[in-house]
């Protein structure tokens, strides 16, 4: 049965929850146990995998959602033709790269790759070239049905097993040396994400059969016509999460280079960069879980709502949408400015880190809006308008880098600029897209000034009972959590206090 936004957003918001906590305990686990090379013999894998599965997903799977949703309300006899085509496309797909990875192991691992023992791990992770896009379709055709339930299970389940699987494997593997426990570790990866996929392909089995009649007499379009709509889509998502990964690598090689010109240290440089990208922008995307979420249950309802021309219910999902990832944005951006350095110490001993997680914080409402703008759009069909945006956030985020953290007087701070440059250009031009295809109004009272004033509230009471908590004797842990509890009650009081929010919320 379809679910509402707001509670579909929470199912996957839950099951995200949970993985992400979990794992990171698995990591934990994991970085002890093989130690700092073979963390790293695993992360030189992880982008060659990752460009391989994307190019293996070609992103159908965010298609699929939305031309799911459209097809369930035109002509549901062709929701059933678009999953077979995906799942035929992603499985010719990833057999090719799968043949590829396989054939040219022995020059990526020998030249590409700078360490020989990546070859080992590198073929028993291989599978996941096939597996995980054909989770994917499954995850977008549920997703396309508003059925978050199965994609939640499977989450959890795929979390649950990979940790367990791991944690068994590698404890047999390690009396055999560092590449038989990285072995182990891939394979736990592999077993874990095949149990998502059992899961998915259970729920999709278990669904009945109907032939119901086409809506209005339509004829259900081919799987040819399918195909081409969904690729529309499916090009432009694919083309922006291979840039993702270009920048992602751009920024590996370009942020070092460009601080030892500016008098850094390689030492330096290279630690700067974990602190950055390992440590202060995984803890700054965490509560993303949220916004991740509800655009992913966004896609479909707002195709869904296109597709029947019913633009009045277009324009109030995606304003309604858009006042949520905003007031989701303002107690988090805030926690991370108050709490920035204690979370650092707390979570990496590593109090410095907050020297990044701090002026980072204010970049908050620019990403989560980002995110959401970007989830409407591809749901309105203009998914190209995103990519292009991000291309254009991307740019102005390396020429930053390029030009200024090479100057010895900014240093630093250029890369903050950088990536505070990046996701304000790109909300700014998601939302300038989003009016010309869907204008819309706000009020401005009850979701700007009236949010913001709380989130000051809030930061005022962070502050005081941070400073009072540690004061009494408690703990930094115990001080830090009671003070977080207290200051989200604050917002969330004063919220509904001045009106900003209303339980009619939960029917989007």
């Amino acid at each position: 049965m379809p679910s509402s936004i707001v509670h579909g957003s929470l199912t996957l918001f839950g099951a995200g929850l949970f993985t992400r906590s979990l794992g990171f305990i698995y990591r934990i686990y994991l970085s002890r146990s093989i130690g700092s090379q073979g963390m790293g013999i695993l992360s030189m894998i992880g982008p060659v995998l990752g460009f391989a599965v994307t190019v293996a997903m070609a992103g159908l799977p965010v298609a699929i959602a939305k031309v799911v949703a459209e097809q369930a309300e035109l002509n549901p006899r062709a929701v059933r033709t678009v999953l077979k085509v995906s799942l035929v496309t992603v499985g010719l797909l990833g057999t090719a790269m799968l043949a590829a990875v396989t054939i040219l192991a022995p020059v990526l691992t020998g030249s590409v790759l700078p360490d020989a023992r990546t070859r080992v791990p590198l073929m028993a992770m291989s599978p996941l070239l096939v597996i995980i896009p054909f989770s994917a379709v499954l995850r977008g055709y549920f997703q396309g049905l508003r059925q978050m339930a199965a994609p939640a299970v499977a989450q959890v389940l795929e979390q649950v097993v990979r940790t367990g699987a791991v944690v068994f494997l590698v404890a047999l593997a390690l009396p055999h040396g560092l590449v038989a426990a990285v072995v182990a570790a891939a394979a736990g990866s592999v077993i874990g994400e095949a149990s998502g996929l059992g899961i998915l392909v259970v729920e999709y089995l278990r669904q009945p059969r109907p032939e119901p009649e086409p809506v209005d007499g339509l004829p259900p379009p081919s799987a040819r016509a399918l195909l081409r709509e969904m690729l529309v889509i499916a090009v432009p998502v694919t083309v922006t999460r291979l840039v993702a990964s270009a920048t992602e690598v751009a920024d590996a090689t370009l942020i070092p280079r460009r601080l030892r010109v500016a008098g850094f240290s390689q030492a330096a440089a290279t630690g700067f960069l974990g602190n950055l990208t390992g440590m202060a922008i995984p803890l700054l995307f965490f509560p993303t879980i949220i916004t991740l979420a509800l655009a992913e249950n966004l896609i479909p309802a707002v195709s869904q709502a296109a597709a029947l021309g019913q633009v009045d219910r277009v324009r109030t999902r995606a304003r309604k949408a858009l006042q949520v990832a905003f007031l989701v944005s303002l107690p988090t951006s805030v926690v991370f400015l108050v709490f920035g350095h204690t979370l650092a110490a707390l979570f990496y001993q590593r109090p410095e880190v907050g020297d990044l997680i701090v002026p980072l914080a204010f970049t908050g409402p620019f990403l989560y809006l980002e995110m959401t703008l970007t989830a409407i759009l591809r749901g309105l069909g203009h998914a190209t308008v995103p990519t292009l945006n991000g291309l254009a956030g991307a740019a102005v985020r390396l020429t930053v880098i390029y030009f200024l953290a090479a100057l010895p007087q900014v240093g630093i701070r250029a890369v903050i600029w950088g990536v505070a440059a990046d996701l304000a250009l790109s909300f700014l031009l998601n939302y300038l897209a989003l009016t010309r295809y869907l204008p819309l109004r706000f009020d401005l009272a009850n979701w700007v000034v009236k949010p913001v004033a709380a989130a000051a509230l809030m930061a005022l009471a962070l502050r005081l009972g941070a400073r009072s908590f540690l004061a009494w004797g408690f703990g930094p842990w115990v001080a830090t959590l009671v003070t977080l509890a207290g200051g989200s009650l604050v917002y969330l009081a004063m919220l509904l206090i001045t009106g900003s929010i209303t339980g009619e919320q939960a029917l989007l």
